[in-house]
């Protein structure tokens, strides 16, 4: 990741401030969407087409206060390969210094994801001509995920720290209802070094 004044990488986002009047800020941003695969990536998406990565953008809404911050992302697919749209409403609260441990701040978050049709459908439907015995066809619905998390960085020097995140999500009925998913919920871990200068 990469953070100056106005603009940032994080991973697979890209932020660029459009606006910061406290407290309010508007962001716009740029977002791979990862969710494609290929039908050998699981024997169980053997004769299912390929579904492509792309890219989503749009724009961050947040609202900052003592006692916590909200974050509104609204986003569409540009490329037209999904179709889709998301809108994701979260919200956390930076915690300096818990358990009196003075380098440390943590940072828990929750929030909700809601999906489009076109979007739930591209990912994780199951088109007629993929159907096999074991595999029935499926149309998803647009529905909601809900997630849970916490950062936390480690200062361990005046300009090094170590950044981790860990993030539940809970997915919705018609992620779930997918022939093609066999879990209710996603982990996802990230680790990393950072550097200030």
């Amino acid at each position: 990741m990469y953070d100056c004044k106005k603009w940032s990488f994080k991973g697979t986002r890209f932020d660029y401030q459009l606006t910061d009047s406290d407290p309010w800020s508007i962001t716009g941003l740029a977002r791979l969407r990862t969710e494609g695969y290929e039908a050998d990536d699981s024997s169980a998406l053997r004769g299912m087409d390929k579904r492509e990565i792309t890219l989503d953008a749009g724009l961050c809404f947040a609202y900052k206060q003592c006692w916590g911050k909200i974050n509104i992302d609204i986003l569409a697919d540009t490329l037209g390969i999904s179709k889709g749209q998301e809108l994701a409403i979260s919200y956390s609260k930076a915690i300096r210094q818990p358990f009196n441990m003075k380098k440390v701040f943590i940072t828990p978050f929750a929030g909700a994801e809601w999906r489009t049709t076109s979007l739930n459908d591209y990912y994780y439907g199951v088109r007629p001509e993929e159907a096999r015995p074991d595999r029935n066809a499926y149309k998803a619905s647009g529905d909601v995920n809900y997630f849970l998390g916490m950062a936390c960085n480690w200062q361990i020097s005046e300009k090094t720290s170590i950044f981790t995140m860990i993030k539940n999500t809970w997915l919705g009925d018609e992620i779930q209802d997918s022939p093609i998913v066999d879990q209710d919920y996603a982990i996802s871990v990230i680790a990393g070094l950072v550097f200030n200068f």
